[in-house]
């Protein structure tokens, strides 16, 4: 899971047993489907998850992404060091 403070500016990420809280800054392209993005001071928790854990590899990720898209309801991440692309669906949360 990963949820943006709009107005704020923080980042909160659940990954396996980790969270991980931090910020971003973002500029949207004029189409407002995508743009840039990056995430600094991302704090990770360190429970003690089973080996070997992705928040790990996620977190260290996120500090290279440097630009985002927006399509079918799913937000990839690009840029990261292997050249891949990290994708998130949307999904609700529930009141």
């Amino acid at each position: 899971m990963m949820s943006f403070d709009s107005e704020g500016g923080i980042v909160v990420v659940q990954l396996d047993c980790h969270r991980a809280r931090g910020n971003y800054a973002d500029k949207r392209n004029p189409d407002k489907r995508g743009g840039s993005l990056t995430f600094s001071s991302l704090a990770l928790t360190r429970a003690q998850c089973q080996q070997p854990a992705l928040g790990d590899r996620v977190v260290k990720d996120l500090g290279s992404v440097r630009g985002y898209r927006v399509a079918s309801g799913q937000l990839y991440l690009d840029g990261l060091p292997d050249g891949s692309t990290y994708v998130w669906q949307r999904t609700e949360i529930p009141q």
